[in-house]
């Protein structure tokens, strides 16, 4: 592949993915009716909801619950931990000139503090238990193979893209290399196999100038996961889970796709949820929630529905509820890959936090002579959005208490993980 091609298909990639994650994260959490209660249809960028008024309105709330809620506010074109982990897997093979897992570990962490009131797991936005438990272990020194949750959440498949474009072109590496990166957070087979389903989707729509056949495509993906699973099967009995009964639980919803493709994009996703509720121990998952056989299958089915232009696959997948954020980071990693940059509507590109960096970096990933000193470091761009977003904040937020002062000081690493523990059982 031409070198301008792919540093195209790769900003694409990485920028449409960033505006997706970012369109989607104000609808994160509500089911579709709320959503669109709240914002009508979503096309452009909002704040997660009114700082001010919530604030007018929360006397009832406890501090405890009214700082968890403000911490959760996001302005809008702020992308959350998505399109975060997927730039820190970025700079590592950056820095590496290929995947190392040490290396991804050791950023992954890197990035994961300070910790307390103000940044509630460093400077990530929206970090799910699984990934916050995972970091833990791997700073307690646990083995990269075994410090991810036997999750089969979509934690690992969201972050995936960089690796699909860096592997492209050798996808027995790939297969290799994604069982690799989603061990360290998430060791479900099925969340190792959603991984390699993105991956390979962007690899395999990477190098192409026109839109695929859905039907033709799908089952070229399909016989990539499936050889996937074998390999996971084959090389990950000592580390990944489920296998006895999940082997082949992704590669078999996705092929439920195939009959899908000539339904309307509603019914298709309710199919896809009533499936992945019946493989699943919560009944109301749906076609949207953070389980691998309904968010990232109905990722890839509304891309698939959705083939043609970039801006409705990603509005398509951000007005479904539920996983909001990552559907729109998924889906807008795959469209952009399959179009490149010109088809990236230049009002979000406009609108979306650190474009220019994520641009540069996503050259970066392909092209060695693109100069590094022309960016600032990732750890720069995310801190200087992490605190921009929190003097935003600060104004709402509850006075600390001295309790709440201590911790922080002190680093409040136990304190820190009950309290991460708690608030997702809420």
């Amino acid at each position: 592949m031409a070198n301008y091609h792919l540093s195209d298909k790769s900003v694409g990639t990485l920028v449409g993915m960033a505006i997706g994650n970012a369109l989607g994260a104000p609808a994160s959490g509500l089911s579709k009716e709320e959503s669109r209660e709240r914002f009508g249809t979503l096309q452009t960028f909002e704040d997660s909801f009114d700082l001010e008024e919530f604030a007018e309105n929360a006397g009832a709330l406890e501090e405890r619950e009214k700082t968890y809620r403000i911490s959760r506010w996001l302005p809008k074109g702020a992308y959350t931990d998505d399109t975060q982990q997927a730039l820190i897997l970025c700079e590592s093979l950056i820095m590496e000139r290929g995947y190392n897992s040490e290396t991804f570990a050791e950023l992954l962490c890197k990035f994961s503090h300070p910790r307390g009131r103000n940044f509630r797991f460093g400077i990530y936005r929206g970090a799910g238990r699984s990934f916050r438990d995972s970091i833990l272990s791997l700073e307690e020194g646990a083995d990269t193979r075994m410090a991810g949750q036997p999750s089969s959440s979509n934690g690992a498949a969201k972050r995936i893209a960089p690796l699909g474009i860096y592997y492209a072109d050798d996808l027995d590496a790939l297969k290799s290399h994604v069982i690799e990166q989603s061990v360290l957070t998430h060791r479900d087979v099925m969340a190792v196999a959603a991984a390699q389903g993105i991956a390979h989707l962007v690899a395999l729509v990477l190098p192409r100038r026109t839109a695929p056949c859905p039907s033709e495509l799908l089952a070229q993906l399909l016989e990539h996961v499936r050889q996937a699973e074998e390999l996971a099967a084959e090389t990950g009995a000592e580390f990944i889970t489920n296998l006895a009964s999940g082997k082949n639980g992704f590669s078999t919803a996705l092929a439920r796709l195939a009959d899908y493709l000539e339904l309307d994009l509603e019914e298709g996703i309710s199919r896809i949820g009533e499936y992945a509720e019946s493989t699943s121990d919560r009944p109301e998952i749906g076609g949207t929630g953070g389980y691998v056989l309904s968010s990232v299958v109905t990722s890839i089915y509304v891309f698939l529905k959705n083939v043609g232009t970039f801006e409705r696959a990603v509005i398509a997948a951000i007005n479904q509820g539920g996983s909001a954020d990552t559907l729109g980071a998924i889906v807008g990693a795959i469209s952009g890959a399959l179009h490149g940059t010109n088809a990236l509507p230049a009002r979000l590109v406009r609108g979306v936090s650190n474009a220019k960096h994520i641009e540069l970096r996503a050259k970066m990933l392909v092209d060695k002579t693109v100069n590094a000193r022309e960016t600032r470091s990732l750890s720069e761009f995310e801190s200087q959005l992490t605190d921009r977003i929190h003097a935003l904040r600060k104004p709402y937020l509850p006075e600390p208490q001295e309790s709440e002062r201590r911790s922080g000081r002190d680093g409040g690493r136990r304190e820190d993980r009950r309290d991460g523990r708690s608030r997702d059982r809420r």
